[in-house]
């Protein structure tokens, strides 16, 4: 179909990708500074501003950044504000007990003045897969690629 649409969604789900990684490590790490300070450790040698700040203090910190970290998560896959507006969206996941980063399954739907565009992005691990459907009428379905290709631009075009 689009070299340009897939290497599009292919970035759009690495940075989604790359957004949970850092979030599951920010996570872990928190949670585990949460648990030793629930179990009353002392942890100003590792953390020198908690004799500052207090353990009360240090602990809401600790868990105003987890609640932080936890929206970025679930923002992750948001489109960019204008293709959002465009866009019938599907986030899926799919939790495995012996991998660290979720299955995703993403249903994009594209309306165009040519028909709709389907875009299907499916990841295990850091392997991404983007599909483009648009339909069985080859002319038709590269209009609606093509309509869909403009709706892309003036969205990156207007972010910045």
């Amino acid at each position: 179909m689009s070299t340009e649409l897939t290497l599009y969604f292919e970035q759009y789900a690495q940075n989604a990708l790359d957004q949970l990684m850092k979030d599951l490590v920010a996570k872990s790490f928190y949670e585990r500074i949460l648990a030793r300070l629930q179990n009353k450790e002392d942890l100003s040698t590792e953390l020198p501003i908690i004799k500052k700040v207090g353990v009360k203090n240090a602990t809401a910190v600790v868990k105003a950044a987890l609640t932080d970290y936890a929206k970025d998560s679930e923002n992750a896959w948001d489109l960019p504000a204008k293709l959002k507006e465009a866009a019938k969206s599907k986030v899926s996941q799919v939790k495995m007990h012996q991998e660290h980063l979720p299955r995703f399954d993403v249903l994009h739907q594209f309306a165009t003045d040519a028909g709709a565009v389907k875009v299907h992005i499916t990841t295990t691990g850091q392997n991404i897969k983007v599909e483009l459907n648009a339909g069985k009428n080859k002319m038709a379905a590269q209009a609606a690629i093509y309509g869909l290709e403009k709706q892309v631009a003036f969205a990156n075009l207007s972010q910045t």
